[in-house]
């Protein structure tokens, strides 16, 4: 028919969502879950952690480093268990990486993701200038939806 639009509906296999365990997590855990049902995908919720950070939190807490690794892979569990918003499986991977943006890029390639879901602190100012935004360092290096 004249003037019919046709929408192209996208489907995804796997979508990746990395969260720093923040407060803020839950909510990006939320909507990754959301958009994931929407398109029948299967789940990859990442953390990644930066190993120089690492060692000072260990000197600081006595912890040893498989503790504090399986400290944040439960965290990852626990920021998914039972939420099963999606009804589905959720794979969680606790990644090492001193750039936070490459180590995100480098799982959603070896996982085969085609979207990434994250948060952002929104920071701003002086704060957005030193420390940078991982989202937007993933976004603008990643040539699919972000």
């Amino acid at each position: 028919m004249e003037g019919d639009v046709q929408l192209e509906v996208t489907t995804m296999k796997r979508i990746l969502v990395a969260v720093d365990l923040s407060e803020a997590s839950e909510l990006t855990a939320i909507r990754a879950a959301e958009l994931a049902r929407a398109m029948h995908a299967e789940l990859v919720a990442v953390h990644v952690y930066d190993p120089d950070v690492l060692l000072q939190t260990l000197a600081e807490s006595g912890m040893a480093i498989d503790q504090y690794v399986d400290a944040l892979e439960h965290g990852l569990i626990r920021l998914f268990r039972g939420e099963d918003p999606a009804g589905m499986w959720v794979r969680t991977e606790v990644v090492e990486g001193h750039v936070v943006s490459r180590a995100i890029l480098e799982a959603a390639q070896r996982f085969g993701a085609e979207a990434i879901v994250m948060g952002t602190h929104a920071r701003t100012g002086v704060m957005r200038t030193i420390l940078g935004s991982v989202a937007e360092e993933c976004c603008a290096t990643r040539p699919s939806p972000c």
